[in-house]
């Protein structure tokens, strides 16, 4: 099972700097589907299943970037996991059905392969 955020995700091309899956320097490598293909091909593994799980996070985290100099560790001291205190429920679910449908339509930003020996 590789694990991974998609650079060729909606919410990294919208958010490009600002997208949350950056990570840096958590991240060395940034991959899109296609190149997860030719990875696992070249080690001679075959992708078996595509699960895309992505959360409202994406919209959210990216949205904190965006919106202030602030840092999701700055974020977290000063409201932990509350999002409340910078968006409205409706802006959280909206985030959440967007998350959703991307899922849906193989667009979130981060996606499980599960793997087998080809």
């Amino acid at each position: 099972l590789i694990r991974i955020p998609l650079s060729d995700s909606i919410a990294a091309l919208e958010y490009g700097v600002n997208w949350v899956q950056l990570d840096a320097p958590r991240h060395f490598f940034l991959h899109t589907r296609k190149s997860i293909k030719i990875a696992t091909d070249m080690a001679g593994l075959q992708i078996v299943n595509v699960q895309y799980d992505s959360e409202e996070f994406q919209f959210i985290g990216s949205e904190v970037y965006s919106r202030s100099e602030m840092s999701l560790n700055d974020f977290y001291e000063d409201y932990g996991l509350n999002y409340s205190k910078i968006f409205k429920p409706e802006e959280s679910r909206a985030f959440r059905d967007r998350a959703d449908f991307l899922n849906k339509i193989e667009k979130g930003d981060q996606a499980g392969f599960c793997l087998v020996k080809a």
